[in-house]
């Protein structure tokens, strides 16, 4: 695979950045449209057998992406991206999308051994997370599976140079046990211990029958760990548990956790850290390091009657041991958006969140979606700590989407995620669809809404996130996005990264008829 460079997308970016007026000198500007993905790198592949495999496959489409920044050298970026998705789980490959012009211009790899187009024995491939170490090593964590059995395993790249090239995956978990699947895997680096690095994710075990497919008027039932990924098992748990939880035999979701001390060279077994018990899972799992050295484990926990939270567990030994008890920070109702204007369902952040702490003060924030009432439209709403997670502050819709009147869906704001910016400023991200007409589709835009943290703004007041940018150009049509069991999907979670006084943000957008691609927006501030 060639090492390429991917320019500006369209004309039309250079003609208008979107930039409203200037309010105050103190003002954010925002960058232009920035395509981070080009192309199709495993359009000519034939060695997973694509043509072979069940479900649909969206070629041309990436999704998911989930950005990181080096910390020794300024504007050097690195996103991960899931290529080609199938309709039910996973995609043909992964992308590693190098930056080194603080997101000007981006270059795409696959690093080895993440797909079976990349050298490895397994047909799919998903949830990307990258990261960097203090030392700039990158890294490339995913979740390999295969479409014709219940195959998987996680393994975890790095590279030395800045993800140019990488070196062979390290294998952290694999599991041949048709009961078994892992999922939703994520990892941070230590900013305080050298060389220590964390892997976090659930193990979903349990017979295939005590899990259903969501959504359809039939719930039919699958067969095996590979039809669909583990965030539809996870789905499927939670809206069929209250009914079903007398009927079908136990399942189990642990979390599970491996960690390096030595950046990436070796890694210890795979252990579980948490266990919610018989028929509960946890899902979503991020490791948030505090400066007191702290290690916060945060997680949707699904208990066995099918309520969620958002909860979290602690360590104080940098993951040598965790407390047993979950404490939680908020409920999490697990409410979805649907199109405005068809109701057709859509895969988003229902029943995960996005997390960040400011390195500085390690002030913990959350956002989540929450529908704020019964029948009332999801928003994504925000929440926080500043005592290492024992108190939260309430939920505060923190999305500036208006209300619409007429069609109240319109007024819908999905897909939130957070990141930290200068001096403990907050950029928070979402779509929604005000610029829906209703005409030859459903139309969506990506957004980001911006809170100056201070003496006197805390941000847990609804009127404290007041600047807000439009992130596309104009309007997509989501139902060109990939098509998955559980709906229109762009991706389980969106990276937002600063570093000095810039955030990327990075999005999915529809680019064409079944065609996504992944973007970014530098925000600047003064």
């Amino acid at each position: 695979m060639g090492y390429r460079s991917v320019a500006l997308c369209v004309g039309a970016v250079l003609a208008g950045l979107g930039v409203g007026p200037i309010a105050a000198a103190d003002a954010q500007t925002l960058g232009p449209l920035i395509a981070i993905s080009g192309g199709d790198p495993v359009a000519s592949c034939t060695t997973d057998r694509a043509a072979g495999q069940s479900g649909t496959n969206f070629g041309g489409t990436a999704v998911e992406p989930w950005i990181a920044v080096d910390p020794t050298r300024t504007g050097h970026l690195l996103t991960g991206v899931q290529q080609d998705r199938w309709s039910n789980g996973g995609s043909r490959a992964l992308r590693a999308a190098v930056s080194t012009d603080g997101g000007r211009h981006w270059a795409n790899r696959l690093p080895r051994g993440t797909s079976a187009c990349a050298g490895a024995h397994y047909q799919r491939t998903t949830d990307p997370w990258t990261a960097f170490g203090a030392d700039g090593t990158a890294y490339f964590f995913s979740l390999l599976f295969n479409d014709a059995n219940a195959n998987n395993a996680l393994v975890v790249n790095r590279s030395t140079d800045g993800g140019v090239t990488w070196q062979n995956p390290v294998t952290l978990i694999a599991d041949t046990d048709p009961l078994a699947f892992n999922d939703k895997n994520s990892l941070t680096v230590d900013p305080l211990v050298p060389g220590n690095v964390y892997a976090v994710w659930d193990r979903l075990y349990g017979p295939a029958s005590a899990f259903r497919a969501p959504g359809g008027s039939d719930d039919r039932a699958y067969t095996g760990a590979a039809t669909f990924d583990g965030m539809d098992r996870a789905r499927a748990h939670r809206s069929n548990r209250k009914l079903a939880a007398a009927t079908t035999p136990e399942t189990f979701g642990p979390t599970y956790f491996a960690r390096s001390t030595d950046s990436g060279a070796t890694w210890t077994r795979a252990v579980p850290i948490y266990d919610p018990g018989p028929n509960a899972q946890t899902v979503g799992n991020v490791i948030v390091v505090q400066p007191s050295g702290e290690l916060l484990d945060f997680f949707t926990l699904i208990d066995a009657m099918g309520n969620g939270s958002i909860s979290f567990v602690r360590s104080l030994d940098h993951g040598l041991s965790w407390t047993t008890t979950a404490e939680m920070a908020t409920v999490l109702t697990g409410d979805a958006p649907v199109t405005p204007d068809s109701q057709q369902a859509m895969r988003s952040e229902d029943i995960i969140f996005s997390v960040a702490n400011d390195p500085a003060d390690g002030t913990l924030h959350l956002v989540m979606q929450l529908a704020p009432s019964a029948g009332a439209p999801v928003q994504v709403v925000y929440l926080q700590s500043r005592d290492d997670g024992k108190t939260w502050s309430a939920p505060v819709v923190a999305d500036r989407t208006p209300a619409n009147v007429a069609v109240p869906l319109r007024g819908q704001a999905f897909n939130g995620n957070i990141g930290v910016g200068p001096n403990g400023a907050l950029v928070l991200t979402y779509y929604d669809f005000r610029n829906d007409t209703g005409v030859g589709g459903e139309f969506a835009d990506a957004w980001a809404v911006i809170c100056k943290r201070s003496a006197t703004v805390s941000c847990t007041m609804k009127a404290d996130w007041a600047r807000e940018w439009r992130l596309t150009l104009a309007p997509f049509d989501i139902t060109q996005a990939p098509l998955t069991d559980s709906g229109y999907f762009l991706g389980d979670y969106f990276g937002v990264i600063g570093q000095g006084k810039t955030v990327w943000p990075a999005f999915t957008a529809v680019t064409g008829p079944h065609r996504t691609g992944l973007f970014t927006r530098a925000i600047q501030f003064p």
